[in-house]
């Protein structure tokens, strides 16, 4: 086997600058320049998704070419700095490149290809010293003279590297179709749930499942008759402690490793959930009121509804993720440091629209049900796509 060879970046490339000495009177037409925006989540640059910056001809600004590679120099966080896109389309108009990021321009990009630089860029061996070298706490910065420093072993023959790109191209062809998959069914959700609950002013949906459309109209109901807030203290400590989250709803903390020590002191203030009950928690304001499938403990910080009448949970768990239930959930909020706060005066005032049976409720429900069952299939093949993506490069690049 032909060993590899190791470089500092600075044998074979330079390093060059974004955009400077740019104020906002300049942004929205003009040339062409890369957001950073889309070096941050794209590997390959569509010129499509560029923005338009006035560049006069006096201020020699950096041009891209092909085989640029941009990199992210600023971040909130370590994990996120030296975020890399290539410039992989060979003939280019004038673009440009924001002031956070800046290019790392091969002397040969025959050599080091934008195909095979966007795969070392994106290995654990290279990200691992990315994260080293990056300097700051409330703000994370990473040097271009440090980033010049950083070694990587690269294979010593053409064919070699072209066999490594096009291997990992090809699985990440893979992943982009099914993240294109899965955000489709995303949107494909939001779009029913439009349609299927009422929108925003008006009392009944846009469609209505054909079988109950002489069943009457939606009622609208008061919060307060559909739900009562329960207060119930923690009568079993044995019961799971509840994580209120967004993403998955009201989901035992060990699940998710989330593990924070509650004293017994503590826990007997602990709100009692049963399976079905509806939490509305301090992010409920940007997202909606949380489920829960489980039996379990809760934050007294949390408000826990249980319901008053013979209506489907489930039909609720989708309706009160609704953006028109959320906007006037946010009305007359109570501020605090760290947002907003919903008591349970202000939903018991608020006027849902109900289907008028339990049935056509738990039809509603069980369209999102079986929905959501197809996106969590897509989401599960995308994270095995990666993981198996991520073993791939441990075997193919240096440790």
């Amino acid at each position: 086997m032909i060993p590899w060879n190791t470089f500092t970046l600075s044998e074979i490339g330079q390093i060059l600058g974004g955009l400077s000495g740019k104020s906002a009177p300049d942004f929205g037409e003009g040339e062409l320049y890369v957001t950073y925006k889309q070096v941050y989540e794209r590997g390959y640059i569509s010129l499509n998704e560029c923005e338009r910056v006035v560049v006069r001809e006096e201020e020699h600004q950096t041009k891209l070419a092909y085989g640029d590679i941009l990199v992210t120099m600023t971040s909130e966080t370590r994990d996120d700095i030296g975020r890399v896109s290539v410039i992989g389309t060979k003939v280019i108009p004038n673009v440009y490149l924001n002031s956070f990021c800046f290019i790392f321009r091969p002397y040969n990009a025959n050599f080091f290809s934008p195909s095979f630089a966007i795969q070392i860029f994106q290995s654990v061996f290279f990200l691992r010293q990315v994260r080293l070298i990056a300097q700051g706490y409330i703000r994370v910065n990473l040097s271009k003279s440090s980033f010049a420093n950083i070694q990587i072993s690269i294979p010593a023959t053409d064919f070699e590297r072209k066999q490594i790109a096009d291997c990992l191209s090809s699985i990440d062809n893979q992943i982009e179709q099914q993240q294109k998959a899965f955000d489709t069914l995303g949107q494909h959700k939001q779009a029913l749930m439009q349609q299927l609950f009422p929108l925003r002013g008006v009392n009944t949906p846009i469609l209505r499942l054909k079988k109950y459309s002489s069943t009457g109209s939606w009622k609208l109901i008061s919060g307060e008759k559909l739900f009562e807030c329960k207060t119930t203290k923690a009568g079993n400590k044995q019961l799971p402690i509840l994580a209120i989250t967004q993403e998955l709803g009201a989901i035992p903390r060990n699940d998710i490793n989330y593990n924070i020590i509650v004293s017994p002191e503590n826990l007997a203030n602990y709100k009692t959930v049963r399976k079905g009950d509806f939490i509305i928690s301090l992010r409920s304001f940007q997202g909606g009121i949380e489920y829960s499938e489980y039996d379990g403990l809760c934050s007294p910080a949390y408000v826990v509804l249980r319901k008053n009448m013979d209506v489907d949970n489930t039909f609720f768990k989708y309706y009160f993720k609704t953006k028109p239930f959320v906007h006037e959930l946010n009305k007359n909020l109570e501020g605090i440091r760290d947002g907003k706060i919903i008591r349970y005066s202000q939903f018991a005032e608020l006027k849902i629209p109900v289907p008028p049976t339990k049935n056509e409720q738990a039809d509603i429900a069980a369209i999102f049900d079986s929905l959501d069952k197809l996106i969590a299939a897509n989401s599960l093949k995308l994270k095995s796509l990666l993981a198996h993506k991520k073993g791939l490069m441990q075997q193919l690049f240096p440790k």
